[in-house]
């Protein structure tokens, strides 16, 4: 008897490592695939993501974060980049290497932790989705700054590495209570704060506020100690941003870009983040979250009719050629109602609820049930993907900044649709459940390519490529870029190295590429930014910095409700350029006078 136990034990050791392999295999080709299609075709020439190639440089060459560079972040992923400029060089594929080596370890540890709840199938189709509809994602042609590669901003995608990882090790101490679980989410919970400490504070609190749980439900007498570790993260992310303030004297720097500029977009309802959040439309944005969760119950039922009659052939009977060919007829019936039902990004926006049906269900039986500890894992999880998701509260899509604040909230939607929906009908109808679960996997699958046709075809025309000092990247093929590179040309040749260069509104991808330098603590100038530091003290800086060349450029910033630099803010700081520089180049129209790009540079009047 001892042999056959461990004959079959080792066989399934076998069985689990060959489906491993194969798991390892489907994904490493599809991050292979995925890379080489959109290989240097992510990003933005004009916003945000040249900003982080920008300051880890100025950071190399001696300037302090916060102190000497504006930064509404934390201070460790320019650091961090820093480090890696050092290293391989100030180089585009430097960034790449680095969103790379995210994107694997982010799959990875998406994947652990699915793990704990669902199968390895249903755990690979979740990091096929991650990688197809998000990591890779390129919805908007005039955009593609939503991405792990390059993306807007590489704090953001730091700081959902090291909560991912901070949530794993919480679950893991769930589950064993070894304590060494809960110092390594302490440190990577510490680490998300220096990445972006105003997310993570709520994060934070959600996790003690579970930990608070954990200790009541827990007969063990360990309540102080592992109180202490609860509330180590925000100590040591306190200490550490002392510390570094402290040393490079920016504690007032720090405060401006950093506090209060949060703070007003909290008192004065900044509409670009109640956009974000889909408060704008909120009638409008409820109406769909529901019909996205009603939608998809519907279609998964049909899927469920559709697998009971297919495994009626396989019981047999008179009838059951009739049931295998109805059974087939409904699901490709479903996968059409799929294509025409759940796109427009309509797919996803039944997260929210998911999370707060699950958050709801799991609590009460975490406080009810004797046997807790599955229960309050599955609340972790809830609760941490919910309160990752409130910047997008009624806007959860993958467009925008959902790329990565809805990942942790992908597991709660294939574990609510692949296991407890799954569960719930098969209750109610005797069919074979591996079947059915497979059909389900295959149905996403076809969900995923609903996405990522938007994003091959957006990628397959973006073909013109630019070589650089700092790498190449591909541009689309329009007047914008060609302006662009007309404007940063024109600076190689017809200006020195030791002239100084400011773009307004935004655009430090010029100074990066032309290698004229920006001697202002502000790069970026656009509507929160103008608010929140005041015109007079970015003007008192052009005055003091003695700004040999200011440039304007056609970038409208309508998603902060004020369209044109000059004309619907900053008019201070556009009349006093106006009076103190001197029209010298322009290319195509003059900015913000017609829907076509333009640059115009301007020269310091004798």
């Amino acid at each position: 008897m001892n042999f056959l136990k461990n004959y079959f034990t080792l066989l399934e050791n076998k069985i689990s490592r060959f489906k491993l392999s194969i798991i390892i295999i489907i994904i490493g080709s599809s991050f292979l695939y995925l890379f080489s299609v959109s290989w240097l075709r992510w990003g933005n020439l004009i916003s945000d993501t040249f900003r982080d190639l920008w300051l880890p440089r100025r950071i190399l060459e001696g300037r302090v974060l916060y102190k000497d560079l504006f930064y509404y972040y934390g201070f460790f992923p320019p650091y961090f980049l820093a480090i890696l400029y050092r290293i391989f060089g100030v180089h585009i594929n430097t960034l790449v290497e680095c969103g790379i080596g995210i994107t694997i370890l982010f799959s990875i540890i998406l994947y652990k932790i699915s793990r704990l709840f669902l199968d390895e199938i249903a755990s690979c189709l979740l990091v096929l989705t991650f990688l197809f509809v998000f990591a890779f994602g390129y919805y908007n042609p005039y955009s593609g700054i939503f991405n792990f590669i390059l993306p807007y901003s590489f704090a953001s995608i730091f700081f959902i590495l090291f909560l991912s990882l901070s949530l794993y090790f919480f679950l893991k101490f769930i589950s064993s209570e070894k304590e060494g679980y809960l110092i390594l989410w302490s440190i990577f919970l510490s680490f998300a704060f220096f990445s972006r400490a105003e997310m993570t504070l709520p994060l934070w609190l959600g996790f003690v506020f579970l930990g608070i749980i954990f200790t009541l439900k827990n007969k063990d007498k360990k309540h102080l100690k592992w109180g202490l570790y609860l509330t180590s993260p925000l100590i040591i992310c306190l200490l550490g941003y002392c510390l570094f303030l402290f040393k490079n004297h920016a504690f007032a720097e720090f405060r401006e870009s950093f506090i209060d500029i949060a703070i007003l977009e909290i008192n004065k309802g900044d509409i670009f983040t109640i956009k974000g959040a889909g408060l704008d439309k909120i009638g409008y944005n409820t109406f769909l979250i529901f019909k996205s969760l009603l939608i998809h119950l519907m279609l998964i039922s049909l899927l469920a009719i559709g697998s009971f009659a297919i495994s009626s052939f396989f019981r047999g009977g008179e009838k059951s050629r009739f049931s295998l060919f109805l059974g087939i007829l409904v699901i490709f019936f479903t996968f059409g109602l799929a294509q025409n039902y759940l796109g427009n990004f309509l797919q996803y926006r039944c997260i929210i609820i998911i999370l707060v049906i699950g958050i709801s269900i799991f609590f009460i039986k975490t406080i009810r049930l004797s046997h807790y500890k599955e229960n309050l894992s599955l609340l972790t999880l809830f609760l941490i993907s919910f309160l990752l998701t409130l910047r997008i509260f009624l806007n959860t899509t993958p467009h925008g900044y959902g790329f990565y604040l809805l990942s942790l909230g992908l597991i709660c939607y294939y574990i609510f649709f692949l296991k407890v929906i799954r569960d719930l009908l098969q209750v109610h109808i005797n069919y074979y459940s591996d079947l059915f679960h497979s059909i389900l996997i295959v149905f996403f699958i076809f969900l995923i390519n609903n996405y990522w046709r938007i994003s091959f075809d957006t990628y397959t025309y973006k073909n013109l490529e630019i070589k650089s000092d700092m790498g190449s990247i591909f541009c689309w093929r329009n007047n914008e870029t060609l302006r662009f590179w007309e404007t940063i040309d024109y600076l190689k040749n017809n200006t020195s190295k030791e002239n100084t260069v400011v773009v307004f509104p935004e655009g430090v991808s010029i100074n990066l590429f032309s290698g004229r330098d920006n001697p202002l603590r502000y790069h970026h100038f656009l509507p929160p930014d103008i608010k929140g530091v005041g015109e007079e003290k970015i003007i008192s800086q052009l005055i003091s910095s003695n700004v040999d060349y200011i440039i304007i450029i056609h970038r409208p910033t309508f998603e902060y409700g004020y369209p044109f630099f000059g004309i619907h803010y900053a008019g201070k700081i556009f009349s006093w350029i106006k009076n103190n520089y001197v029209i010298i180049k322009q290319f195509g129209p003059l900015p913000f006078t017609s829907n076509e790009f333009g640059t115009v540079i301007l020269k310091k009047k004798s």
